[in-house]
């Protein structure tokens, strides 16, 4: 199900359907509504509570990882001048420090757990979906369209080219369950 989905959203990018800014509604919308509506839909099965249950830390962490370069993918998008700089980390988005983070979390959850207190993951989590709202919500205000307060002179127009379409479409939504997930696993074991 998640091929199809991957393969049906790099398709419409593919083919330039989501660079049409000034559609109603916007198409852009339609990268977004389906993972949120998704997402609290998918809290609702058996299978998500069983895998919720199962899997472990260290993974959840793991995924955080691809932080890093997607935080060197949205810069070259920038040189490109197809993101604001506000959404690298040379503006507004300190998301990198998640990734990093994220290795370090996984290496002591992996080798050393024992230096792994309740304290440490429950402020790694909060850091990282605070920065994840934050290039989130900088990014959503910077795509042209009604929406858009952030960014004229260089709107975010290019996580909707294919293969970046994957960044609002996959990425981020999985980035926001691990860390949803998180906080309702318990943190130690």
């Amino acid at each position: 199900m998640i091929i199809l989905y991957v393969l049906f959203y790099c398709l419409l990018s593919y083919n330039g359907f989501f660079l049409v800014f000034d559609s109603i509604p916007p198409r852009q919308a339609l990268v977004f509504a389906p993972s949120v509506i998704a997402m609290v839909l998918i809290f609702g099965f058996r299978q998500t509570r069983n895998f919720i249950k199962n899997i472990e830390l260290r993974y959840l962490v793991a995924f955080n990882i691809v932080r890093v370069p997607v935080e060197f993918a949205l810069h070259e998008l920038f040189l490109e001048s197809k993101v604001p700089q506000m959404m690298t980390f040379e503006g507004r988005n300190f998301d990198i420090i998640t990734g990093l983070f994220s290795i370090v979390i996984y290496y002591l959850l992996t080798y050393r757990p024992q230096l792994v207190t309740t304290k440490l993951l429950w402020g790694y989590n909060i850091l990282g979906l605070i920065l994840l709202i934050n290039i989130v919500s900088t990014a959503l205000l910077s795509v042209p369209g009604p929406f858009q307060v952030l960014n004229y002179d260089m709107p975010n127009v290019g996580v909707f080219y294919f293969p970046y379409i994957l960044l609002p479409s996959l990425i981020v939504p999985t980035a926001l369950f691990t860390h949803i997930v998180l906080f309702f696993k318990p943190l130690t074991k």
